[in-house]
């Protein structure tokens, strides 16, 4: 207080620039100070978690080595309270790689170690620190609850769908629908109309992990969409083989109009199987778009009859080549490669380049058969 005091005597006859300026330079000092010092804590606590997660990976080298092997160590290294959030991220790592052998033993280690208290602190809400929230960290814990599916960590998983951080929502709401928690649906569209601008990506994630239900949640809002995420539903669709999504997929082929997402959903609807199917697709075998109808050629190819054939045979004909091809190979499919009703054909047929595009797709496709 005698230092303050005698600055203040010092100071109160002197102009009030020279007050002003002396006492901004004071408090930007020490502003200056706290900076430097929160960024040394800030590096030294940097270098202090990478020699923890070294000496973690090295003590327990052995261990993690033996359990692979199919086996369980005579014992295991002490491990403290503070290096679980570390041995958390090694666990992990090898988790998620294991076979199913080695998975059982890193499960049977992760309840002796008591992993699921380690997610729990990490992932509470209330914690306060002093240094920056480390959400490399939170992510590795949500990712656990893949392999560590308790009742207590599935509900931090969903208190963490509340942050307000992009990467923390997704990575919660993926976790989810991979193990189908109660209620994921509803978190997944709560996060995709809190982050509008990353809705596609959102959807990509999360649909990846929880497949057709995901898709299925998705209905009400295609038409919301950009055209780009609608594709993306379209391709997942086809990779899921799940054959409830065809009324959805029917319902959009009536009313869609790109070009592109039409053959999309013929592409996609022939890959799978219900009633009506090729009733649905046949007529496109007129469509305007070339695109359109070569994909119809190549579904027919999949869900179309014999008797399809004769929708199929102007196509031989067609000025541009890969319709005709297609449409000969979805012909060659309907006749079960059978060359002798294959020749029939051929002989019934006048433009030589349709005659030509069926042996050619008849002997690519016998060859690859061979």
């Amino acid at each position: 207080m005698t230092l303050y005091t005698d600055l203040t005597i010092y100071l109160q006859d002197k102009p009030e620039f020279l007050q002003f300026a002396f006492w901004g330079t004071l408090v930007l000092t020490l502003f200056v100070i706290l900076a430097l010092g929160y960024l040394i804590v800030f590096r030294l606590n940097f270098h202090f978690t990478r020699y923890r997660q070294r000496r973690v990976e090295e003590e327990w080298a052995d261990s993690f080595r033996i359990l692979r092997e199919g086996e369980e160590p005579s014992t295991y290294p002490i491990l403290s309270r503070a290096d679980k959030p570390v041995f958390l991220e090694h666990w992990l790592k090898h988790r998620e790689l294991a076979n199913p052998e080695f998975a059982h033993l890193l499960d049977l280690l992760a309840h002796r170690v008591a992993l699921r208290n380690t997610i729990l602190d990490i992932l509470n809400p209330g914690r306060i620190e002093i240094l920056p929230s480390r959400v490399w960290l939170q992510g590795i814990a949500i990712a656990a609850v893949e392999f560590i599916n308790r009742k207590e960590t599935r509900s931090a998983l969903l208190q963490m769908s509340d942050s307000d951080n992009l990467f923390l929502v997704v990575q919660s709401c993926t976790v989810m629908a991979k193990l189908r928690i109660k209620g994921f649906e509803k978190k997944i569209i709560q996060s995709l109309f809190r982050f509008p601008a990353d809705a596609p990506e959102i959807f990509a994630r999360v649909s990846r992990a929880g497949g057709s239900d995901v898709l299925h949640v998705m209905q009400p809002f295609l038409d919301l969409l950009p055209h780009h995420t609608v594709m993306n539903f379209l391709s997942l669709a086809e990779e899921s083989s799940d054959n409830s999504l065809v009324p959805i997929l029917l319902q959009r082929l009536r009313t869609a109009w790109s070009n592109e997402e039409i053959a999309a959903l013929i592409r996609t609807l022939s890959r799978l199987e219900a009633p009506g199917l090729r009733d649905e697709i046949v007529p496109f075998l007129k469509y305007p778009d070339l695109y359109v109808r070569i994909q119809t050629a190549k579904a027919l190819g999949r869900v179309g009859t014999e008797a399809d054939i004769e929708h199929l045979k102007p196509l031989l004909s067609d000025k541009d080549w890969w319709l005709r091809y297609r449409a000969a190979r979805a012909i060659c499919k309907l006749c079960a490669l059978d060359w002798e009703n294959l020749e029939n054909l051929r002989n019934s047929l006048s433009d030589q380049f349709a005659r030509d595009i069926i042996k050619h797709a008849y002997e690519e496709m016998d060859w690859c058969s061979t």
